[in-house]
């Protein structure tokens, strides 16, 4: 007879584990990126705008995006619920982003950076919570959260090293 035993959580916490990672690979993805795209001068694909203006919008994406949460919290805890939230905003994410891919102007940037933001704030809180439901032993929980900075801090290592001596502040631009 089988004597294993089975945890709580399973295929939901996977599932929320890798939505939250390909969240955070796209914000630091594009937290990089949207320096190089704004101060790129327009021969080279950018929209050629002053390295002091490439950080301001760097500056707006990572401000809003941190404070977005705040605000998809309050909503999910009054009004909607989790689980449908995280789809919701997913879906802003991956539209914010079309329009950074698709940006012509600075107007096309500013959009990406609230839809993007939006989506985030809406999507975010809402693994952990879905995360805190999926298991009822606390031991388990707590393994649980644990993985969240594993696989979060191999992508902040790999973005770092990728990035060093290419933001708005090195002289190799």
């Amino acid at each position: 007879m089988d004597s294993t035993v089975k945890r709580k959580g399973g295929l939901g916490f996977w599932i929320c584990n890798f939505a939250f990672t390909l969240e955070r690979f796209s914000f630091y993805s594009v937290k990089w990126l949207i320096v190089q795209f704004l101060i790129a001068s327009v021969a080279n694909g950018g929209l050629g705008v002053a390295k002091e203006n490439g950080a301001t919008y760097q500056s707006f994406f990572v401000a809003f995006t941190y404070l977005a949460p705040l605000f998809g919290s309050y909503i999910s805890d009054h009004f909607v619920g989790a689980k449908y939230l995280v789809p919701i905003g997913m879906a802003l994410i991956s539209l914010g982003y079309f329009f950074g891919f698709r940006s012509s102007s600075l107007t096309d940037v500013a959009i990406m950076i609230a839809l993007a933001s939006i989506g985030t704030g809406l999507f975010k809180p809402q693994t952990n919570s879905i995360t805190g439901k999926l298991f009822s032993d606390p031991k388990d929980l707590d393994m649980a959260f644990s993985l969240y900075p594993v696989f979060h801090g191999e992508l902040r290592f790999l973005h770092r090293n990728h990035q060093r001596g290419t933001d708005c502040r090195s002289k190799r631009l």
